[in-house]
């Protein structure tokens, strides 16, 4: 069966996100002529724009960080603004990407017939999800989600649902119109241009940041570059301050979400502890090292043959810890000589 308007959900981090165009990308090619729209966090709204397989989008509010009453005093007030737009909105076929029992509710109110999602939780091994019982259709995922790539899980859902046996990797909005800015950022190269972005789940240290920027330029003729948003502009100039002999950009809080990409895209290597910009950079096409503490390769690492995934798998990983009661060992046990070491290899190898 085709459908010609489906709506996608899907609103949780930018990885997430960067991963789930993997599976709008397999929508479009088993159905060309169908209208995609996608529910998604107003944050990467110039990632939806212009995206080729993305054709409508509208957003969801989702905050962790929220009380209980907050939370749901602003679901209520999205609920008042967007209801009728389910209703009216001629969509044939939803499909759930990430887990809301709320959501399903109000799309099976709004009278979407069709509705499919997964059968087990994201992230909790064999954690039945509550929702599929509103499902019309359940996707059946591996239950061991330690050992499960989430791109995979929102392909399987797609590929599923459709009776699809297509692939499909990430798909982001064009930036090539945006290199010349990138280029002014990055300023003059001499040897590699190396991104820095130490703030994600977990944050590594500045004395680590410091190390590993000092072995590596003394190793590799390198410029760096640190990424991050503009809340860590003063720690990030404290760190340029004390590498009087690196060249090194300080970029905190200077890129939106597209310049950001446009500037990995002009660069030759990201080494960043697993959050977003990993994922970015992936889809960017560049070498990765990406640092696991709190999250493990199997589930999260960057879907690109281009990177390494380092970690140390230590007995308390993964973790959900706001604050590490163990010092940060996941990270810490991952060598500056290691991740130097990762680099010369990656950087050495012959771009495809």
């Amino acid at each position: 069966m085709s459908y010609k308007k489906i709506l996608a959900i899907t609103y949780w981090g930018l990885g997430d996100f960067i991963w789930a165009t993997s599976a709008f990308a397999i929508i479009k090619k088993t159905f060309p002529k169908s209208e995609l729209t996608v529910l998604l966090l107003k944050e990467f709204e110039q990632l939806a724009k212009n995206n080729p397989v993305i054709d409508k989008y509208f957003f969801y509010y989702h905050s962790r960080n929220d009380s209980y009453i907050k939370d749901r005093l602003k679901k209520s007030l999205w609920f008042l603004r967007y209801f009728l737009k389910l209703v009216f909105g001629g969509y044939e076929a939803c499909i759930f990407f990430d887990n809301s029992t709320l959501l399903t509710l109000i799309v099976k109110m709004a009278g979407i017939k069709v509705i499919a999602g997964p059968d087990i939780r994201a992230g909790i091994k064999n954690a039945a999800e509550p929702s599929r019982k509103y499902f019309t259709f359940t996707a059946r995922l591996n239950p061991d989600v330690k050992h499960f790539h989430m791109s995979q899980r929102y392909q399987n859902i797609a590929r599923q649902f459709l009776e699809s046996y297509n692939l499909a990797k990430p798909v982001l909005t064009d930036t090539k119109n945006l290199s010349d800015k990138a280029l002014n950022l990055i300023g003059e190269k001499t040897g590699f241009t190396v991104c820095i972005n130490y703030r994600g789940q977990k944050t590594l240290p500045d004395e680590r940041i410091i190390e590993i920027i000092k072995a590596l330029s003394s190793q590799i003729p390198s410029n760096f570059c640190l990424l991050g948003d503009k809340s860590i502009f003063d720690n990030s100039k404290k760190i340029v301050n004390s590498l009087k002999d690196v060249s090194i950009k300080n970029l905190c809080g200077k890129t939106d979400i597209l310049v950001l990409k446009a500037v990995l895209e002009q660069s030759d290597l990201l080494i960043s502890v697993d959050t977003g910009t990993v994922h970015l950079a992936a889809a960017a096409g560049i070498k990765v090292i990406s640092l696991h503490g709190q999250t493990l390769p199997d589930e999260s690492m960057p879907v690109t043959h281009k990177a390494a995934a380092l970690c140390s798998y230590e007995k308390c990983s993964p973790c959900s810890y706001a604050e590490c009661p163990n010092g940060l060992k996941c990270l810490y046990n991952i060598s500056v000589k290691e991740i130097c070491e990762t680099a010369k290899i990656l950087l050495n190898e012959k771009s495809e």
